[in-house]
């Protein structure tokens, strides 16, 4: 609307449409909410600690090799 509004040299485009401006306004400051949640009161930690139990059953693989057959006790 800016971009349109400085070629054209009228700014009748911000009041003659007040509902598309608001609308406009309010989305802006949401996103702007938003960026500050995210970088300012939230930011993301540098390296999660995780416990050397759930590394292991991370690591461990979700069927097992019938190469090497296991007992379990069933």
């Amino acid at each position: 609307m800016s971009i349109s509004s400085f070629f054209a040299d009228s700014w009748v485009n911000f009041y003659g449409n007040l509902g598309k401006t608001l609308l406009s306004l309010v989305s802006v400051s949401f996103d702007l909410v938003f960026m500050c949640q995210h970088y300012l009161l939230y930011p993301a930690t540098k390296a999660a600690v995780v416990s050397p139990e759930l590394k292991k059953e991370v690591s461990e693989p979700l069927l097992k090799s019938s190469d090497h057959p296991e007992l379990e006790n069933v």
